[in-house]
């Protein structure tokens, strides 16, 4: 274990002095120097008179009690840092005066700084728009502005010019006409010109022109424009419908549960089918084709399965008939209830159906 003294303390003081310059209390304990911050006041009294010891004038943490602090010694002590310096960084770096007295003096931290020329109040937002619209030098339109992540967003631009034109305008540079004149006629070729249909954000990637945003504004909808154009929808988008519902079904032909049905890859969804019949039930029913026991495993008497059953599901049927519970079934077999149902629903679609 080091014992120190007071010439072993001021020459570590020396050496940091020469690699870092002047170190703060703060800082010491910080970078783990040794010896520790206390062993040091133990041996001169204070921080300050330590490194005085060691040859160094270094500041005080407070103003001297004879030296009454005044706006111009703060300005003074502001411009010789020569930039602003948050209150936190400040007072780490012990500086003189303390910021509570500058804040006391001034009112506010910002305004001492802004006194000693070192610190401007912030541009009102419309300002900095303008400086960024000229910055960025010439004009584009509101989705490459978004798409290339210029700040602001193009929304509030237009919150705070009233138009995205007006913007530009105000920054004092003319918007392309090309790209904010645009007839319904001219749409309406572009899309027989592309001639597949395509969603908004994908018309608004390929930066032919005009926006989405434009055709929407002209047409009322998206979509309306297509149709004006004459240019249907792919058939991945087509609306399901009552009719549509009960088509498939009759081509699948044989009920099966809800749960099989999305297994198997079967479409409309069922969630779909229910929105528009209310139930899973009704739609078979409306679709003429029997909904018994739907999503039940009871099993009667004379119900027999669709296809030859392996040695297990046999037993679950038989077992099922003599009327075991699920439960029960489930104590004796090992297996889940929610397994032991679906085996028995399982039993009731026929392989060329349902696989």
């Amino acid at each position: 274990m080091t014992r120190w003294n007071r010439e072993a303390i001021i020459a570590v003081l020396q050496k940091v002095y020469q690699e870092h310059g002047y170190c703060t209390s703060y800082q010491w304990m910080r970078d783990r120097h040794s010896p520790h911050f206390y062993t040091i006041i133990h041996f001169f009294g204070s921080w300050h008179a330590a490194w005085q010891a060691a040859g160094y004038d270094v500041p005080h943490r407070l103003a001297p009690k004879d030296r009454i602090v005044t706006r111009d010694l703060v300005v003074e002590a502001l411009k010789t840092v020569g930039h602003f310096e948050s209150e936190r960084t400040w007072s780490t770096n012990h500086r003189i005066p303390s910021a509570p007295s500058i804040r006391k003096i001034f009112g506010t931290w910002q305004e001492a700084w802004e006194a000693a020329g070192l610190w401007a109040p912030p541009a009102s937002p419309k300002e900095r728009i303008l400086a960024r619209l000229l910055e960025v030098g010439s004009y584009c339109s509101e989705t490459h502005w978004d798409q290339m992540g210029y700040r602001p967003v193009a929304q509030t631009v237009r919150n705070h010019f009233g138009s995205w034109s007006n913007a530009w305008k105000a920054a004092g540079i003319t918007p392309t006409p090309a790209k904010t004149h645009w007839s319904r006629e001219q749409i309406v070729h572009k899309f027989k010109e592309y001639g597949r249909y395509c969603t908004a954000r994908q018309w608004d990637s390929l930066h032919t022109g005009p926006t989405s945003r434009t055709i929407r504004k002209l047409f009322g909808s998206w979509k309306g424009a297509w149709a004006e154009a004459g240019v249907s929808y792919p058939a991945t988008r087509a609306t399901v419908t009552r009719d549509t519902v009960i088509e498939a079904f009759r081509q699948y032909g044989e009920y099966v549960s809800a749960q099989y049905w999305d297994a198997s890859g079967q479409k409309p969804s069922s969630h779909t089918i229910r929105k528009l019949f209310g139930s899973w039930a009704d739609a078979w029913s409306e679709a003429g084709l029997s909904s018994a026991r739907p999503g039940t495993s009871i099993v009667t008497a004379q119900e027999k399965p669709t296809h030859d059953l392996n040695e297990l599901d046999a037993l679950l049927w038989k077992k099922r008939q003599q009327g075991f519970t699920l439960q029960t079934l489930s104590e004796q077999f090992g297996l889940s209830t929610s397994t032991i149902a679906r085996r028995i629903l399982r039993a009731r679609v026929p392989h060329s159906s349902g696989g």
